[in-house]
């Protein structure tokens, strides 16, 4: 979990997001708003939220 006014490890969740498999990459390209992560498994899976 990200303390508030702390920023994530960017390469960490690259390297998760590279990862991923095709599907589960085109559901967080998918994205319209940072609120919609939320509602999308796979941002859990990377470690977004």
């Amino acid at each position: 979990m990200i303390e508030k006014n702390e920023l994530p490890d960017f390469k960490d969740l690259y390297e998760r997001y590279q990862q991923l498999k095709p599907g589960s990459k085109a559901e967080l390209k998918r994205v319209m708003t940072p609120a919609d992560l939320l509602e999308i498994p796979t941002s859990y899976r990377v470690g977004v939220c």
